[in-house]
């Protein structure tokens, strides 16, 4: 049985259970929140690993807006709640973030596992996503702008999502974001270049061969110029929450 504890450290909102071993900080996705992850928590708490799961800025229950001081604070919360130390697991935007948290230390010594991540965006999608992170002007309108959806602050269940148009994912994902905030991130994602690569080089990277978000062969593609182990697998984009038992399997046998 999990002990699940909620917590807060200077405005960012987490989850997390303690344990005996090294743990894992989860970073999840543009549009998800750290209980996004919650199917992975039975397992971890199974083989005594510690975990905080946070919500990053702009979604769920962080307050702060700050990427910066968001990136310090939760690794602060980590290095105070799992001091034996940790990895990291990132899907898709949440790598933005473990590159960041990465590089705090001077001496990184984490090892990070990413699913279908967010790397440079441009270069990774095709067709709708292409154009709209080509012309990052209608992110950055609706980033500026009021919009009609009703929000309900809801974790959704990405366990029982069927696969899903690309338009579908922003429709899902703004009932538990602020709207704003939203297109702001994504106006970051669609600016982001990648200058240093050893974050990559001790990753280990999933990509699911149906992803219409980040493309598996343009992500390989990319990879080829890091030393990360890649794998690609029948899944699509929310392939480590749809797919929690094989997704499991390959956080703990990453652990070890």
């Amino acid at each position: 049985m999990t002990l699940l504890k909620r917590g807060t450290y200077k405005g960012v909102f987490f989850h997390h259970s303690q344990g005996s071993k090294r743990g894992v900080l989860f970073l999840h996705g543009l549009g998800g929140t750290g209980y996004s992850f919650r199917r992975f928590f039975p397992v971890l708490s199974e083989n005594n690993v510690p975990f905080i799961a946070s919500d990053h800025p702009f979604h769920g229950y962080t307050t702060t807006d700050s990427f910066d001081d968001y990136c310090i604070n939760v690794k602060k919360a980590a290095d105070i709640l799992m001091p034996q130390g940790y990895d990291i697991c990132a899907h898709s935007f949440g790598a933005y973030f473990a590159e960041q948290i990465y590089y705090l230390e001077k001496n990184p010594s984490k090892k990070i596992l990413l699913f279908n991540p967010l790397l440079e965006i441009k270069n990774q999608s095709k067709g709708t996503g292409k154009y709209l992170y080509s012309n990052l002007q209608y992110y950055k309108y609706l980033s500026e702008h009021k919009i009609p959806v009703k929000q309900k602050w809801r974790y959704p269940d990405y366990a029982r999502l069927g696969n899903k148009a690309y338009i579908c994912y922003w429709l899902s994902d703004m009932t538990h974001v602020d709207i704003n905030g939203y297109f702001k991130t994504h106006v970051i994602a669609g600016e982001r270049k990648i200058k240093r690569l050893e974050w990559l080089d001790v990753s280990e990277v999933h990509l699911g061969r149906y992803d219409i978000i980040t493309y598996s062969d343009l992500t390989e593609e990319f990879l080829k110029r890091t030393k990360a182990k890649v794998f690609v697998h029948k899944a699509e984009h929310l392939f480590p929450l749809k797919h929690f038992r094989q997704a499991g399997r390959i956080l703990i046998d990453f652990l070890s």
